[in-house]
């Protein structure tokens, strides 16, 4: 057998068996009835109102909106069904995210409050062989189910941009900041202290090397390959002298909540989805957001680039929650860092699910990103957020 055709065989294989990891553990797609039969079977509802069941997309997980009625309040409600990934459904680590909606709670911050099951418990284990579209008689496999109140207000990625001001993007980064000081103090919880979350968390942003074979374009695949050696070579050697807690781990327009305020000005109203929580360097929580802020205003009004366009958020954050020089300087690598992962894994899910046009709309953006950073340099860019700081 030739080199060619041996390394276009072990390449098709690694494609493959990627794209298989990332879906393994994937929840089934849900039909309605079937989620009103789960609902039923493990929730107090006097009716639900299947009618208004919609399908929030995400990588990971099964997200639900539905509207209906528990049998304790008998009143009209509001709620978001969230099935776990099979792979992140353990149950201290589940438990152990209700925590922290407790613990911040006693800081004073809002969150959404948990529909607990029959047994009164805040989180139910729903066996893989109730999900009738997974065909698995005699499976085993559980996936834990959460519902919670919905938040009411708007997300952050979808109000008009002309409500971007400079004051509600320093107040984001403030917020985010509190947040972060307030899981420091005092929270702990060995489950998440212990978890593996290998792909989301840029601690691990080696492990990319490993999707690199599922990568068609070469351009781009290269493009990821020089991020993670810079990561490797820059970041890596100062990760043990960087700060360290629990992370929200995901803090991106899509999590954040906004209200108009009697000014008809947005300000931040909360946080929500802590399900990618991790302990680990707190320099990565802000370098999440700056990422995906800048992921969604490539062409920001009356900036010259993103990078410009976020000055403001990180000033916020590091107002509360200051950062060393070190966990400064290697904003740009972990932003870009945040870039490959968005755009790897989400295309990855794409080939999972050809179907999901939504595992795209990312990665395009986070790929045009990248080149933008790329093309100004860590001394440019470091240059604008330095100044900012």
């Amino acid at each position: 057998m030739s080199y060619k055709l041996l390394h276009s065989r072990l390449y098709q294989f690694l494609r493959s068996f990627t794209t298989m990891a990332i879906a393994k553990g994937r929840p089934p797609a849900l039909t309605n009835p079937t989620l009103v039969k789960i609902i039923n079977q493990f929730y107090k509802f006097a009716s639900i109102e299947a009618d208004s069941i919609k399908h929030f997309p995400g990588y990971d997980d099964r997200n639900f909106y539905f509207r209906g009625v528990p049998t304790d309040s008998k009143k009209e409600a509001e709620f978001v069904l969230k099935m776990f990934n099979s792979l992140h459904s353990s149950h201290d680590v589940v438990v152990g995210i209700s925590e922290i909606w407790t613990h911040i709670a006693s800081k004073g911050f809002t969150y959404s409050s948990c529909l607990r099951n029959w047994e009164k418990k805040a989180v139910t284990f729903v066996p893989k062989s109730l999900c009738e579209e997974a065909n698995v008689s005699g499976s085993t496999e559980t996936y834990a189910v959460r519902i919670l109140y919905f938040v009411s207000g708007e997300l952050f990625d979808s109000i008009d941009k002309q409500y971007l001001t400079p004051k509600l993007m320093r107040e984001a980064g403030t917020f985010l900041g509190q947040l972060d000081a307030a899981l420091k103090d005092g929270f702990h919880n060995t489950a998440i202290g212990q978890r593996k979350n290998v792909d989301w968390d840029l601690s691990h942003l080696l492990h990319m090397r490993i999707h690199l074979p599922a990568m068609d374009n070469l351009s781009r695949r290269a493009m990821v390959e020089k991020i993670v050696n810079d990561f490797e070579s820059f970041v890596q050697p100062k990760m043990p002298s960087f700060s360290r807690g629990v992370l929200h781990g995901d803090a991106n327009g899509m999590n954040l909540i906004v209200k108009e305020n009697e000014s008809d000005e947005y300000q931040i109203a909360g946080l929500i989805d802590f399900d990618d929580t991790v302990l680990s360097c707190h320099v990565f929580e802000i370098a999440i957001f700056l990422a995906y802020i800048m992921i969604e205003n490539l062409n920001p009004i009356d900036y010259p680039s993103p990078v410009e366009f976020v000055c403001t958020v990180l000033q916020g954050y590091l107002q509360v929650f200051p950062l060393s020089k070190d966990e400064i300087n290697c904003l740009y690598y972990l932003v870009l860092g945040r870039c490959c992962q968005s755009a790897v894994l989400g295309e990855i899910a794409y080939k999972a699910e050809p179907w999901n046009s939504y595992l795209l709309t990312t990665p395009e953006k986070a790929y045009k990103l990248m080149e933008i950073l790329l093309a100004m340099g860590k001394e440019n860019v470091d240059m604008i957020w330095v100044k900012a700081c």
